[in-house]
């Protein structure tokens, strides 16, 4: 199941904005097929809002940027693979004379640390990927 994932706003009368250019590209591509619509409203400037920003946009573009190279993964495979490629995801704590690598969880980072996380994941896609992934202050 090919997927899209597209965010947008709703304004003060509660209309959706969403940009249709690609999303009318993306189902001319598509033509007599069944259609699942899926849409999650979420406060801005809140750390739920940049959760659903990582999982609902974030995690999605990029597997969908690692199938373009034909490698098909799952969300949480893909998850893990954007984690363990970001340096500050790795906690290192030096005990009983060695060093032990952890890898962190998006619920541990404070709002700064998300941040500076999502702008290394912006600009990871883009390098390795060649797939763009909006600002969060943009969607």
């Amino acid at each position: 199941m090919e997927q899209i994932v597209q965010t947008g706003t709703t304004n003060s009368s509660g209309e959706l904005l969403l940009p249709m250019g690609e999303l009318n590209e993306w189902l001319s591509e598509h033509r007599n097929c069944r259609i699942i619509a899926t849409f999650a409203a979420v406060p801005r400037g809140t750390s739920k809002a940049l959760t659903a920003y990582y999982y609902g946009y974030i995690v999605p573009a990029i597997k969908q940027g690692y199938k373009r190279t034909g490698l098909h993964l799952t969300q949480m495979d893909t998850e893990l693979r954007i984690r363990e490629a970001a340096p500050m995801m790795w906690d290192e704590v030096y005990k009983d004379g060695r060093y032990i690598r952890r890898l962190r969880g998006l619920s541990e980072l404070s709002a700064g640390e998300m941040q500076q996380y999502f702008e290394y994941i912006r600009q990871w896609a883009a390098e390795n990927l060649y797939t763009y992934i909006e600002d969060p202050r943009v969607i």
